[in-house]
């Protein structure tokens, strides 16, 4: 076991009630807290000399040039890692786009909520001028606000209506790649 110093705490009793000055004067002196440049090379020196077994110093391995290693991540951290990555992306740009799109609905419902209004007020105006017209000027107000698309009203009040001629929608056969059909499963799913 080499070279170990123990440090042994011994205690005396003493069976003395009356100690003298000098007695006390002593074990405040122990206790002393300053330190001194002596006191503190000999609590240095102490320190210095304590030793270690063989085994303690065998066991350390002392390497010189030494290389630092960086640990290297796994392929599979690394492939959750960029496709974390690649779906954070995604969907910060879904939701970028969405808030531009959103805002567009926005315009769009307030210009179809002023065209609602201003129709609203032309309306209530019509009404108010048909209460006082009389049956022929309101045929002449029906006449100049559809631009004669309903024809003559008969002599009983009542608009007679030509029968509408229906032809057929013709389909297109177009052949699409596909791309297109991606960009039309893209578009049907996120509304666009």
């Amino acid at each position: 076991m080499g070279n170990l110093k123990r440090v042994v705490l011994k205690e005396t009793e003493t069976n003395q009630l009356n100690m003298s000055s000098e007695v006390v004067e002593k074990q405040i002196n122990k206790f002393d807290n300053s330190y001194t440049s002596k006191k503190l090379n000999d609590l240095y020196n102490e320190f210095d000399s304590i030793t270690f077994s063989d085994e303690v110093s065998n066991a350390t391995v002392i390497k010189n040039n030494a290389v630092d290693v960086k640990a290297s991540t796994s392929f599979k951290v690394k492939v959750y890692l960029s496709t974390a990555v690649m779906i954070t992306v995604i969907l910060a740009f879904l939701a970028i786009y969405n808030v531009f799109v959103i805002n567009n609905l926005n315009v769009g419902i307030k210009m179809l909520q002023n065209n609602v209004a201003v129709s609203e007020v032309a309306l209530q105006n019509l009404q108010a001028q048909t209460g006082n017209l009389t049956e022929e000027q309101l045929k002449e107000l029906i006449n100049e606000t559809f631009n004669g698309a309903y024809g003559d009203v008969g002599s009983n009040g009542i608009y007679e209506l030509e029968n509408l001629v229906l032809t057929p929608n013709s389909t297109a056969s177009n052949s699409t790649n596909w791309f297109d059909s991606l960009c039309s499963f893209f578009s049907g799913a996120f509304g666009g």
